[in-house]
């Protein structure tokens, strides 16, 4: 199941990042680049913004990945959902250019905003995948700093 749950994490380049303040949540859709592993996710976003500040205050996130562009002409049959639970860092994007350059290699309407002064990255470090595919069938796996399950 850890191979599945990897082809879409790599297969895919939208989430939908959750992140709250402690008492409101807070969604963002955002573009991701997934590092080799599964372990590290990254996004961008601006110093201002109501992601960044809620990452500072609790560092606890939730990504959502979803299959439904592939199955666009029957969304609700067969598309499966990957949540993924993780710590958000906020790392100084001028300070990991080559990390910059490998996501927008992978995510070029992305250059612009990467190069803006206020851009942040967002490190995600995964700590567990919980697959559903369909409505019942589920499959939890906790990864360890490698993006192997434990």
């Amino acid at each position: 199941m850890l191979e599945r749950m990897k082809e879409i994490l790599h297969g895919n380049d939208l989430c939908v990042l959750a992140t709250t303040d402690g008492c409101k949540p807070h969604a963002s859709l955002m573009s991701y680049f997934c590092g080799p592993t599964v372990a590290d996710v990254y996004m961008l976003t601006r110093r201002n913004t109501r992601k960044h500040s809620n990452i500072q205050n609790n560092s606890t996130i939730s990504l959502l990945v979803d299959t439904r562009l592939a199955h666009s002409a029957t969304p609700h049959a067969g598309t499966a959902a990957l949540t993924v639970e993780g710590t958000a860092t906020l790392l100084p994007a001028c300070e990991h250019r080559d990390l910059l350059h490998a996501m927008t290699a992978r995510l070029p309407h992305l250059t612009g905003f990467a190069q803006d002064a206020e851009t942040v990255i967002i490190h995600v470090q995964v700590h567990l995948l919980q697959l559903l595919n369909g409505i019942t069938d589920m499959h939890v796996i906790k990864v360890d700093n490698s993006g192997e399950s434990i």
